[in-house]
Order: C-alpha cells, then sequence, then structure tokens
C-alpha cells in the first residue's frame, strides 16, 4: 500500500505518525482499500487469528513489600531474580521489567476511626522506583539486589500507594501490562465495604502524606485507574490476613490472587504465573487511529476469554463522514488483547466528491397476475450483456403487496448509459443471484427480442431521463 506502513499511523490531518507494530496474532486480510464517496459505507470482515501464547510484548513491575516480615520473599527474589525473568522471556521473548519497593508512612496518622503508627521515621517509606521498567534484565537484578527491609508498624502497609503510582512507570505502548505485588497484610482504607469487603484501617494519605486532603487514595479508586490504563494486577500473598481487598484488585484489573506455596519456590511460582495470566485474553477488540473512531463500528464488539491458537471474525463496517473534503486516508486498525497490540491492519480510503445524481424514470406495465409472494425488481444496469452476478449497481424492488399495475419507478444514476429491465421474482430471491442476465423486456420488446437485439440503451447527461416504460411479457425465474 502507498503512503503509510504497518508501523505508522494517521492523524486526522493525514500526517503519518509512528503506530507500534503488533505481535501474538495475525489479522486478515492484512490491508484494505476503497474509494468511497462522503456518507458512503462499506463492510470487510476481519479474521483473527492468536498466536499459540497470544501476545507479543509484555512489560511486568515487581513490587516488593519491604516491612520486616518479608524476608525470605526478598531473599528468594535476589537469588532467583534473572530465572524469574529468563523464564518469562522463555515463553514471550519482547518481555521488560521494572521494580519499585515500598513499606509505610512514617509517622502516626488519626483519621476515619482508626489510629496507629504506621511506619518507622528515617527508615520507611510508602513507595520508590528502584528501577524503571527497561529491556536490561541485568538492571533489574541489581535493583532488586539492592533492596533491604524497613520496618512497617501496623500491619496495613502502603498498598495503594505503590498500586497507584505503579501506573506512571514508563510502559511500552503497546505491550501487555502486568504489576507483581508481594504482599503479606491488607491496604490502608477508611471504608472497605465500598469494595465489598468489611473494615478500616486507617486513611491512605497519599502524597502529600497529610490524612484528609484531596491527593488522600481509595482502594477503589486506585484499582480503578490501573484498570483503565490496562494494567492487570498478580497478588503474590505470604501472610494470613483478609484476602477480600486482593480479590477485589484481581479481580478488576483481570489479575490473579495467588497464595505463595514457600518462598524457595517463588521463581517457579511468578514464571508460573505469568504463564497462567497471558495464555487466554480476557478481552480482544479493536482500535483505529485517534481521529477516526466515528467512522468505524464493528460486530460484535469484542470477543471474551480467547486463548492461543483461536480464530474470531469482526465484522467492520466504515462510513465517510458527509463533512469530508476528496483526501486520502492511511489508518491503522489494531487488534487490542487485554491493551497489548496484537496485529495491525492497514487501510486506505481515497475520499472523492460525489457524483450528481439524475433519475431515470416511468412506468411498468403487466398484462398478468403476478402470485402473491412475487417481488417486482427494476434495475438500471450499466453492462450489457451482464457479465458477473450482482453487478447492477442501481435497482429498486417492491414487496408484497405489489402495486397495482402500471407501477412508476425512479431510479437514481450518475452520467453514464443505461438499460432499464424488470421481472418478477420469488420473495426469497437473492440479489446476488444472475437474476439480472434476463430481466423482462425493455421498452415493449420481447424477451426473445431483448435477448437477439439487446436493450434500448439510455443515456443520462447532466438531466433526467422521464418517459422510459417497459412492459412485462414474461415471468422471469432467476
Amino acid at each position: 500500500m502507498a503512503g503509510c506502513s504497518a508501523t505508522d499511523e494517521v492523524s486526522i490531518s493525514i500526517q503519518c505518525l509512528e503506530c507500534t507494530a503488533g505481535g501474538g496474532a495475525t489479522v486478515s486480510p492484512e490491508s484494505f482499500e476503497a474509494t468511497m464517496i462522503p456518507g458512503e459505507s462499506v463492510w470487510d470482515n476481519k479474521t483473527i487469528i492468536t498466536d499459540d501464547i497470544p501476545i507479543g510484548k509484555l512489560d511486568v513491575m515487581f513490587l516488593f513489600d519491604l516491612t520486616g516480615s518479608m524476608s525470605g520473599e526478598l531473599a528468594s527474589a535476589k537469588s532467583g531474580s534473572i530465572t524469574i525473568m529468563n523464564g518469562i522471556r522463555s515463553e514471550i521473548a519482547d518481555s521488560n521489567f521494572g521494580v519499585a519497593s515500598f513499606m509505610d508512612y512514617p509517622g502516626s496518622y488519626s483519621f476515619c476511626g482508626y489510629s496507629a503508627t504506621y511506619g518507622s521515621s528515617g527508615i520507611d517509606y510508602p513507595w520508590t522506583l528502584d528501577q524503571d521498567i527497561t529491556v536490561y534484565a541485568s538492571a533489574v537484578s541489581s535493583a532488586i539486589n539492592g533492596l533491604s527491609l524497613g520496618s512497617g508498624n501496623d500491619g496495613p502497609e502502603s498498598y495503594a500507594r505503590a498500586l497507584y503510582e505503579s501506573q506512571f512507570a514508563d510502559w511500552r505502548f503497546g505491550a501487555r501490562k502486568i504489576v507483581v505485588i508481594f504482599e503479606d497484610n491488607i491496604p490502608h482504607d477508611c471504608d472497605f465495604s465500598t469494595f465489598g469487603c468489611s473494615g478500616s484501617t486507617g486513611v491512605d494519605p497519599g502524597r502529600d502524606a497529610i490524612a484528609g486532603t484531596s491527593d488522600d487514595l481509595t482502594w477503589v479508586d486506585v484499582i480503578a485507574d490501573l484498570k483503565a490504563a490496562d494494567i492487570s494486577v498478580i497478588v503474590v500473598n505470604s501472610g494470613g490476613f483478609d484476602d477480600c481487598p486482593w480479590q477485589y484488585a484481581a479481580d478488576e484489573t483481570g489479575g490473579i490472587l495467588a497464595d505463595l506455596s514457600s518462598a524457595a519456590t517463588l521463581a517457579e511460582e511468578i514464571i508460573e504465573l505469568i504463564g497462567d495470566i497471558t495464555a487466554t485474553i480476557s478481552t480482544l477488540t479493536l482500535e483505529v487511529s485517534e481521529g477516526y473512531e466515528d467512522w468505524f463500528d464493528w460486530e460484535p464488539e469484542a470477543h471474551y476469554d480467547v486463548g492461543g491458537g483461536e480464530t474470531v471474525e469482526f465484522n467492520v463496517s466504515i462510513t465517510v463522514p458527509e463533512e469530508t473534503s476528496e483526501s486520502t486516508h492511511y489508518i491503522c486498525l489494531k487488534v487490542m488483547g487485554d491493551g497489548s497490540i496484537l496485529a495491525v491492519q492497514e487501510i486506505m480510503i481515497d475520499v472523492e466528491e460525489p457524483l450528481e445524481l439524475y433519475t431515470i424514470s416511468g412506468h411498468i406495465y403487466f398484462d398478468g397476475t403476478p402470485a402473491t409472494d412475487d417481488v417486482l425488481v427494476v434495475a438500471a444496469e450499466v453492462e450489457w450483456p451482464p457479465s458477473e452476478p450482482g453487478t447492477t449497481p442501481y435497482f429498486m424492488g417492491y414487496s408484497d403487496p405489489i402495486p397495482p399495475f402500471p407501477v412508476a419507478y425512479s431510479i437514481e444514476v450518475p452520467n453514464g448509459t443505461y438499460y432499464v429491465a424488470s421481472g418478477l421474482l420469488p420473495a426469497d430471491y437473492d440479489p446476488a443471484d444472475p437474476m439480472f442476465n434476463a430481466l423482462g423486456a425493455a421498452f415493449n420488446m420481447t424477451l426473445s427480442d431483448m435477448e437477439t437485439y439487446g436493450p434500448d440503451l439510455i443515456t443520462v447527461d447532466g438531466a433526467d431521463v422521464p418517459g422510459q416504460d417497459i412492459t412485462l411479457y414474461e415471468i422471469i425465474e432467476p
């Protein structure tokens, strides 16, 4: 296709912009081209086949609770970090990783019915980004091995703050985004009932660390932010506390809550959890280049729980807005799986100025009596004899009951040469059938004469052409 490539995206001003290529599926056809006029619509069927592992690009952020009770998990992560990353990359080669850590807010808080010292001053912190998402596994491993335990005075920790901050990491566009959080307690939140649980563990005071201000964090809002950003949460639980807030986080983000069997098997379990979450696409849908959203519609809206090696289809309509001027548009249609770009189809739409239309009109006469289930079809043909079924671009039909004869007809066509034909067909006729190969008689010419001499031709040249009457002598079987 001329113009933009599969790795380009086009804005409404027809500028080619970078568009990240997909991975994890194929889309057929690979490209689509059409010449259209404003207000016109076309349909095209898209077939998507997922790879055995239906994901091409993966970003993983590891979030470590460094309070004093997490020593076993941290030791295993340090010794097994390279094993974890290599194991994930053995299945999904294009995988990047990052590391962040947290304990709790240093200081004491009394708010919403809960009073406690959250963390120790000079030791604990609510969040830090130790290594942003990177391709370099060695840098991630070094960051993990540089972590050290803090304190954490009360039981709940700054889990809401850690998850909130994770959405601002340097996630790659088009990658499947996963946070793996290691925890053994529950988050601070004033009202667990807002997410279907019970209890109160005090406010998470947010970035300003002051309770009762506008940046206080709630568990519901934080999880909603992650869901909107297509970030799934894998919760690795090694404590015996209430699972309810963690199950909510996993369910809402399409993640997994898993109890760690043993700190010694942490590496193997993390690799298995990543494999589980990437084996199935929860939501597979389509997305178009920015500025073209109103041009496109598709059915179904999405496919759900799509595994590797599966085939799904979308019936896509493209409608050029009425106000569109004559221009060429290059568009990327992206196949999206849980926020990850799986495949990209190139689309080129040439928009032409609409043609001026004129009418061919007249009456249809018939001496017989049509069957009760017949349909009267009137067509303006552009080719004689018709070479292929479905070549008639302009036709109209009357369904049961057929109006009394003579029947007036009027067909809009652009300038050109045409003949008009009509026929009575069964109600279940297929417009794609070669019915126009033998439709009635034109201009008082019998069917046999029309087959011998061809129909009378009508030239439309900048004006309506009335008075083109037709007499039906026979009922034609398609």
